[in-house]
C-alpha cells in the first residue's frame, strides 16, 4: 500500500507543477485570443509531467537505471501526446453533444455541465495513464494505466465545475476576472496527478496474476509482476526481475515463463544452478504460490493472486530438479567470485560414506528447504544457510559437523537460538532436535 499512495503523491505534485507553470499564461477572460494556446500547453505539460514522474517512479520500481530511464523517457513522450490527444477527443464529444457553449451559459444546470465536463476531461487522464502503463513495455500495464488514468480524469472533472461555482463570485470579486476557473484548474491538476497515481497503483494490485517478491537480499521486500510471456532474472539490466551486485548471478541467469494458466522456471544454464526449495533445477520445473527460488544470494518467492503462500513439505519438487548444494555448484566449471552471503571461505569436509546429517525447514518463510550439514556452515538472513525470516538475524547461527554431532552455537543474535525450546549458547545436536530461529523451526535429520 505505501508505493500506491507514494505513486499518488508524485502524480500530484506533478499535476500541482503543471498548473503553476502555466496558470501565468491564462488570460484574464475565457474568450481571450490566446485562452486556446494556454489551453493545450496547460494540457500538453500536465500529461509530459505527470508522465515523466510516473514513468520514471514506475521503472524504479522494476529495480534498474534502464527501467528508469526508458520509462520516463517514453511517458513524457506518449504523456504529452495522449494528454493532447485526449484532449481533442474530450472536446470534440462535449461540444458535440452538449453545444460549444455549455460551460459557459448560465441557465445550463450544473448537473449537465458535471457530466460535459467528465466527458472532456476523462479522456485527457485515459491517454496519460495508457502512456504511463506503455512506459513498461507490457500491455497488461498499458490497459492498467488507461483504466486508472480514466478513473483519475473523471474524478477531476466531476469535481471541476462544483468548486468552481462554490467561490467563482469570491474570484470576481476579488480579482475582477470574468474567468474564475483558477482554483478548479488547480484542483483538477492536483486530483488528475494524484487520481492517476493512485488508480493506476489500485488497478495495478487487484489485476495482477503473478509477481516475486525479495525476501533475502540487496533492496529486501522489492516486487516485480511477471507480466511477459517470459520474464528473465539476471543482473543485466535488461532483465525484468534484476539482481544487482554478485558476480555468480549471470546477466540473463535464468526465467519464469507463463504457460496457459501455470508458471515453469526455466534455468539459463548458469554455471552455480539455479535452485527451487532448496533443490537445483536441471532445465525446467513448474511452480506453485508459495515457491523459494534462489539465484546466487538472492532469495525470491513466487506469488500467485489464487492463494496465500503456504508452508511447502519438504520433499515438495518441481519436476525435473535434484537437490542444489549452498554455494557454487561442484561440476561448476568456472570458479565463483565471493558473495556477501558468505562472510569466510570454509574448508570442504573429506566425502564419507555415511550420509551427513540435515537440517530441514518446517515452519516458517522458507519452509521445505533442506541443507546438508557437511561443512562448517553460518545460518541468517544473509549467510550460507539462508532463512528469509525477518526475525533472524543476518549471521545469526553457526552449525559445523562434529563426532558426536553436529554443534550449533549462536552468533550473537539479537532475539536468540533455540534447541527443543531452550536457549543455547553452543550445544550438539541430535536427529529429531528441533531449532527455532524467529518464526522459522528447523528439524535435524
Amino acid at each position: 500500500m505505501g508505493s500506491i499512495l507514494f505513486r499518488a503523491l508524485i502524480g500530484g505534485v506533478a499535476g500541482t507543477a503543471a498548473w503553476a507553470l502555466t496558470e501565468p499564461m491564462a488570460g484574464r477572460a475565457f474568450d481571450s485570443a490566446d485562452w486556446g494556446r494556454y489551453e493545450m500547453a496547460f494540457v500538453v505539460l500536465l500529461g509530459a509531467l505527470i508522465g515523466v514522474a510516473l514513468g520514471a517512479y514506475g521503472g524504479w520500481l522494476r529495480g534498474s537505471r534502464r527501467h528508469t530511464l526508458v520509462g520516463a523517457a517514453i511517458a513524457l513522450l506518449f504523456g504529452a501526446v495522449g494528454a493532447s490527444i485526449g484532449y481533442g477527443i474530450g472536446g470534440w464529444l462535449t461540444y458535440a453533444l452538449y453545444g460549444t457553449n455549455v460551460f459557459m451559459d448560465p441557465t445550463i444546470p450544473v448537473q449537465i455541465k458535471v457530466t460535459a465536463r467528465i466527458l472532456a476531461l476523462t479522456p485527457i487522464g485515459l491517454f496519460v495513464g495508457a502512456a504511463i502503463g506503455a512506459s513498461s513495455l507490457t500491455v497488461r500495464q498499458l490497459v492498467v494505466g488507461a483504466t486508472g488514468g480514466a478513473i483519475g480524469g473523471a474524478v477531476g472533472g466531476a469535481l471541476f465545475d462544483p468548486i468552481g461555482g462554490a467561490i467563482g463570485n469570491l474570484i470576481a470579486t476579488s480579482t475582477g476576472r470574468t474567468e474564475i476557473g483558477i482554483v478548479s484548474r488547480a484542483v483538477y491538476a492536483v486530483l488528475m496527478g494524484l487520481g492517476i497515481g493512485l488508480f493506476v497503483g489500485i488497478v495495478d494490485r487487484v489485476t495482477r496474476q503473478a509477481w516475486v517478491r525479495l525476501v533475502l537480499g540487496r533492496n529486501e521486500g522489492k516486487e516485480w509482476m511477471l507480466d511477459a510471456p517470459q520474464n528473465f532474472i539476471g543482473r543485466s539490466e535488461r532483465a525484468h526481475v534484476p539482481l544487482f551486485g554478485d558476480g555468480n548471478v549471470m546477466p540473463m541467469h535464468a526465467s519464469i515463463q507463463r504457460h496457459g494458466s501455470g508458471y515453469v522456471l526455466v534455468d539459463a544454464g548458469s554455471p552455480i544452478g539455479t535452485g527451487l526449495n532448496g533443490q537445483r533445477v536441471m532445465g525446467s520445473a513448474p511452480l506453485v504460490n508459495g515457491d523459494y527460488i534462489q539465484v546466487g544470494p538472492f532469495n525470491l518467492q513466487f506469488m500467485v493472486k489464487a492463494g496465500r503462500p503456504g508452508a511447502l513439505p519438504p520433499e515438495r519438487v518441481g519436476g525435473g530438479a535434484t537437490p542444489i548444494s549452498v554455494g557454487p555448484a561442484p561440476q561448476a566449471p568456472i570458479t565463483p567470485q565471493p558473495t556477501a552471503s558468505v562472510a569466510v571461505a570454509q574448508p570442504v569436509a573429506q566425502p564419507s560414506s555415511v550420509e551427513p546429517p540435515k537440517l530441514v525447514i518446517e515452519s516458517g518463510p522458507g519452509a521445505g528447504r533442506v541443507f546438508p550439514i557437511d561443512r562448517p556452515t553460518e545460518i541468517g538472513r544473509e549467510a550460507a544457510i539462508a532463512i528469509p525470516d525477518p526475525q533472524a538475524s543476518r549471521r545469526h547461527a553457526a552449525i559445523a559437523p562434529g563426532p558426536g554431532g553436529p554443534t550449533l552455537t549462536d552468533l550473537n543474535s539479537t532475539n536468540g537460538t533455540y534447541v527443543n525450546g531452550t536457549k543455547i549458547t553452543s550445544v550438539t545436536l541430535r536427529p529429531g532436535d528441533t531449532i527455532t530461529i524467529g518464526s522459522t523451526t528447523i528439524r535435524v535429520s
